[in-house]
């Protein structure tokens, strides 16, 4: 929760609303269980936790992106409303809100430097609801009118998925991570200027020569996950 809070607000809802949706998918399979179970108890034990997370992991794959950047459309899975104690503190209109989080006026403000002078960044972090905001957030800012400081530094300020910017996670297939890299690559492709790359799922063996600045959102509890951001 500390480091949602210290990434942007919004976030703790966001998070929230995900452990959510995973306790509902839970209680749904345990309920599917009951019907049909020739397991023994010992059996049952040892495989529901690894079957209920494949579930979730399988379902917050189909709901966020397929890779080609066209969004799939989830059920949504509607819960009781429970007043929460950050309620007060936090509300829909706080997603768009720069100013509340000190990471993401930093970062747009790269961003918009690194455009001004031809530069391509990468934004490395280990939580996909990070990308998921930064991705909200490039959105809101690609409907914004350029003002004419931008325009007189050449700062398009557009961001459209999978042309400005792309995005890898565990979702993303090899045939798609290498399409990105490529674009991303080309030197005379000078809209793809930025890069979401999941901690994780970027691993060894990814390579963006095309990039020259990076940054690093959020640091891993296990270094060894950093070794790509950071070399």
């Amino acid at each position: 929760m500390l480091r949602n809070l210290c990434t942007h607000p919004y976030l703790i809802q966001t998070s929230h609303e995900r452990s959510e949706k995973r306790r509902l998918l839970k209680e749904d399979y345990e309920e599917d269980e009951e019907f049909i179970n020739d397991e023994s108890e010992e059996e049952a034990e040892n495989s529901s936790n690894s079957d209920v997370d494949e579930v979730v992991r399988k379902y917050k794959t189909r709901s966020r992106q397929n890779g080609s950047g066209d969004d799939i459309e989830e059920e949504p899975l509607e819960a009781i409303k429970v007043k929460t104690w950050f309620d007060d503190f936090i509300s829909e209109e706080d997603k768009y809100k720069l100013e509340l989080s000190g990471k993401m006026v930093l970062l747009v403000d790269i961003l918009k430097e690194c455009e001004a002078i031809g530069d391509k960044v990468i934004v490395f972090s280990q939580s996909l609801l990070t990308f998921d905001l930064i991705e909200d957030l490039l959105s809101y800012l690609d409907e914004q009118p350029v003002t004419e400081e931008e325009e007189s530094r050449d700062i398009r300020n557009t961001w459209r998925k999978n042309v400005d910017y792309f995005r890898m996670d565990g979702s993303t297939s090899a045939e798609f991570r290498k399409q990105f890299i490529d674009y991303f690559n080309d030197p005379a492709n000078d809209r793809a200027r930025l890069f979401l790359v999941s901690t994780k799922a970027g691993g060894l063996g990814t390579n963006l020569v095309g990039a020259n600045r990076r940054v690093m959102l959020d640091a891993s509890w296990n270094p060894s996950h950093d070794v790509l951001s950071i070399f």
